[in-house]
């Protein structure tokens, strides 16, 4: 069995992997989306508006908590899922960055 090595590279590329794991379904972009749009909701308000199981939703807002995109707050017995924009915001910024240090760059290849 293989192991990673992810964490052997700069922390500023493992977090550009992160972020765009986190946002490269289009089930998890909608959650996203959803949780900006309408604010603090459970897994059923969430599933309610995708084409997938509830045990499904529940799996991407696991991927959406890594980073953390999202914030889970458990009140028995539901927990709320709301959007953390302070997290989004550096996903933006370290991305960006990546994006402008390759557009930047003297070589084309």
């Amino acid at each position: 069995m293989a192991f990673s090595k992810a964490d052997q590279y700069a922390p500023d590329e493992q977090m550009v992997g992160k972020y765009c794991r986190s946002i490269m379904h289009p089930a998890r972009q909608r959650i996203l989306k959803q949780l900006k749009r309408e604010g603090i909701l459970t897994v059923d308000e969430i599933g309610k508006g995708h084409p997938i199981m509830p045990s499904t939703v529940s799996n991407h807002l696991g991927v959406l908590s890594e980073p953390p995109l999202i914030l889970a707050n458990e009140e028995y017995p539901y927990t709320y899922y709301n959007i953390n924009l302070e997290e989004v915001e550096r996903a933006r910024k370290a991305i960006n960055d990546f994006f402008d240090t390759l557009l930047k760059s003297g070589s084309s290849g």
